[in-house]
């Protein structure tokens, strides 16, 4: 054997070891290692358009229907709320409606139409709210532009966590106040105070037990906004992670922060690693589940959901748990299942294009996934 021949076989077998490699890696990012339920329904992705579990296996969300050939069938679609039974994967209309919030039995939601105010540059639209099934017509949601103005003011904010306004107290006054779940209180700003201070100061929790002040152990630098990401069920537990918007701090750090808080105000925290999505040059969030928590990363492809997806990490393995973007993500009260809008291809969000947006499910216990 030669000695330029020696080079020639040592370089194709280098070359085979990469080539592997990189084939099981994308491999790996193709295919979801946990069964995916499809309801068969399209979903809308609107953040306005949240959906729910309204217990273990019943998910309500809005529709707009079949995704339209045209641009002007399009314009005519109108909304409608549906519950889906992930049992029988049944799926049954309960009435026109957007904007949905429910919260253990409660239900608030826009009117399908929205009519314009003469004169104006603003819409209203009949908002109904109560028990589900008695809802009445309460108010009239305002549009601007054709988006939803907040409903929060001088002395009512919109708790988004029981879908009902809720008063402010009169001692927060020109304070930020952010209501929790009744039985747990509020968090809030003490004090207006300059910005570069205002960030190093902690967030407060006002406990509803006992009405006591705590001081949290998370600074509003930590996290951008007092508002946790995620009210999670499965561990009565609120959800923080620092903000992970700039890609040239996703390039300084490792991993990503994050915070649980618990009804008395005890904090637990963590950093989940994100060594394997360095050199993708993406945004990323964090998902808590009963796995562990998942790290939404990567690009979507026009026609193939691409690297895009939510990953488990553990140390320097990675696995993708579902293909494509998801959207208002939200995991049932035993933290086993997990219910999202799912975008399997960028061009499925077009009209005119194939595929569509669709309700879909992941159950997270299955295939050996452990609860934590």
């Amino acid at each position: 054997m030669t000695k330029e021949f020696k080079q020639k076989y040592n370089l194709l077998g280098l070359l085979l070891v990469f080539c592997v490699a990189g084939c099981e890696a994308q491999k790996e990012g193709t295919v979801s290692l946990y069964p995916i339920l499809d309801s068969g329904m399209t979903a809308s992705s609107d953040s306005a358009d949240k959906l729910y579990w309204m217990d273990n296996d019943r998910v309500i969300f809005v529709s707009y229907g079949p995704k339209p050939k045209t641009v002007a069938e399009n314009q005519k679609r109108k909304p409608a709320i549906y519950i889906w039974d992930t049992r029988d994967n049944k799926v049954e209309k309960y009435t026109d409606g957007r904007q949905l919030c429910y919260h253990e039995g409660y239900i608030r939601y826009a009117g399908p139409d929205r009519f314009p105010v003469p004169g104006t540059k603003y819409f209203v639209a009949p908002l109904y709210e109560g028990p589900i099934g008695q809802e009445n017509i309460t108010n009239a949601q305002v549009f601007e532009e054709g988006s939803r103005k907040t409903e929060s003011g001088p002395k009512y904010n919109l708790n988004p966590y029981e879908c009902r306004l809720v008063e402010k107290p009169d001692s927060m006054d020109g304070k930020v106040w952010l209501p929790l779940l009744e039985q747990h209180g509020a968090l809030l700003e003490l004090d207006t105070l300059p910005e570069e201070i205002e960030r190093a100061q902690p967030v407060v929790y006002q406990r509803a037990s006992d009405k006591k002040m705590i001081s949290l152990d998370i600074k509003r630098d930590d996290v951008g906004s007092i508002s946790p990401r995620y009210y999670m069920e499965y561990r009565d537990a609120y959800f923080f992670h620092e903000p992970t918007t700039s890609s040239e701090k996703l390039n300084e750090i490792d991993c990503i922060r994050y915070w649980w808080m618990s009804d008395d105000g005890k904090i637990e925290g963590g950093c989940q690693s994100i060594l394997p999505f360095k050199t993708w040059n993406t945004g990323m969030w964090l998902f808590p589940t009963s796995i562990g928590v998942l790290v939404t990363a990567g690009k979507i492809g026009d026609y193939d959901a691409g690297t895009a997806g939510y990953y488990h990490v553990t140390g320097d393995q990675i696995r993708k748990i579902v293909p494509g973007w998801l959207h208002n993500p939200r995991l049932s009260r035993d933290g086993c299942k997990l219910a999202y809008a799912h975008t399997p291809f960028l061009m499925a969000r077009r009209v005119g294009s194939p595929g569509e947006t669709k309700l879909k499910m992941t159950n997270l216990c299955s295939n050996g996934g452990n609860k934590k």
